[in-house]
C-alpha cells in the first residue's frame, strides 16, 4: 500500500469557502477550489476525500471550474492493464487571484468596519 498523506479541511479552510461563498460561488465549488489551493495538484478521489465531497459533486465542481478556466487539467497514465488513466486538476492563475483578492477584500473590511454601541440592553441600567 501507498503511504501518501492527504490534507484534509480544517477551520481555516472552511472559512475561506465561507468568504468564497459570500461572493457568489457556490458551496462545492468553493470548497474544491480551496482543496486544490492547498495541495497545487490532485485527482478528484483526492478532491472527494479531502474536502469532503461526494463523487458527483466533484465532478460537477470540476466542469464548472474548468470551464470557468480557474483549473488546468491532465491526464496521467496508470501503471495498470486497463487503459484508464487519472484526471489531475490544478488550480489556475485566475482562480489563485480569486482566493487572494477574496481574502484581501474580507481583510479590509473588517479592518474599516466600525463595531456598533451597545444598545444598552447588555449593560443593565444605567446610573
Amino acid at each position: 500500500m501507498r503511504d501518501e498523506s492527504m490534507p484534509v479541511f480544517d477551520q481555516d479552510e472552511e472559512v475561506m469557502c465561507n468568504l468564497l461563498c459570500n461572493i457568489g460561488l457556490k458551496r462545492n465549488l468553493a470548497k474544491a477550489l480551496v482543496y486544490l489551493s492547498n495541495v497545487n495538484e490532485s485527482v478528484s478521489r483526492n478532491i472527494e476525500l479531502g474536502a469532503g465531497l461526494r463523487q458527483p459533486e466533484v465532478s460537477i465542481a470540476m466542469r464548472e471550474l474548468r470551464e470557468r478556466g480557474w483549473i488546468e487539467e491532465w491526464s496521467k497514465k496508470r501503471r495498470a492493464k486497463a487503459a484508464r488513466s487519472n484526471v489531475t486538476a490544478s488550480p489556475s492563475n485566475s482562480a489563485t487571484s480569486l482566493i487572494i483578492s477574496t481574502i484581501h477584500e474580507n481583510t479590509t473590511r473588517s479592518k474599516t468596519r466600525k463595531r456598533s454601541p451597545c444598545s444598552g440592553a447588555c449593560l443593565g441600567p444605567s446610573e
